[in-house]
């Protein structure tokens, strides 16, 4: 009979050599703890629909702005018009206001809809951080947790892979490589933004979507 410290140390390899032969993203997870793959033409009319969200968010953004800049261009007539009457304190006021407008329009120049700083005005490496899902086109999903260090955290079903990742400046891409193996790799273009279309080792070219998830406030 084997005694038990060895049959640990014979069982605890086995295990890892289990979960690394999971990082094909070939889900080994159970199949049932996570909702069914949608056919082709559902998985169509979901994408047709995350592009027009995206689209009526941008449109919606940019005629905000439009319409402040006009309220600040017909208020600085009315400041004109209130500064020649002598009156300072509504003159002040009208101010007030244009600045404060003017202070809207360039904070959302530099932050996203949710208020979070644009990814791509930051350091690439500062910008990564954070915790953001996954989808593949094979219709394996999870999060990756990227720290700063250049360390990273890959979550699917039970398991939790470690990785690596770098900013490759020249060749203008996220480079991830996960538990060590060259082989595992998924990429990502630079610059980086709260959505992202990446390749990835097992499902090949624009096989890979992240989406950041916002910071707790």
């Amino acid at each position: 009979m084997v005694p038990h410290h060895r049959r640990m140390r014979i069982l605890l390899p086995c295990l890892f050599l289990m979960c690394c032969a999971g990082l094909g993203f070939s889900a080994t997870q159970d199949d049932a703890a996570k909702p069914d793959k949608l056919p082709g033409a559902a998985q169509t009319i979901i994408d047709r629909l995350t592009r027009a969200d995206d689209k009526l968010t941008e449109e919606y953004a940019k005629n905000r702005a439009a319409e402040r800049t006009k309220a600040i261009t017909d208020l600085q007539k009315v400041l004109k018009d209130t500064t020649k009457t002598g009156d300072l304190d509504a003159a002040n006021a009208v101010k007030a206001r244009i600045d404060d407008l003017k202070a809207q329009n360039a904070k959302d120049d530099d932050t996203d809809m949710l208020g979070d700083k644009k990814a791509a005005a930051q350091d690439p490496r500062k910008a990564m951080a954070g915790v953001w899902t996954f989808e593949e086109t094979n219709g394996n999903s999870g999060t990756f947790d990227f720290s700063s260090d250049g360390t990273l955290q890959v979550r699917f079903g039970l398991m939790n892979v470690p990785g690596r990742w770098d900013v490759l400046e020249k060749d203008k891409l996220i480079n991830i490589v996960l538990v060590g193996d060259p082989a595992r790799w998924v990429k990502f273009p630079l610059p980086v933004a709260d959505k992202m279309t990446g390749d990835i080792f097992d499902a090949g070219k624009g096989g890979i979507k992240i989406t950041r998830v916002p910071a707790k406030k």
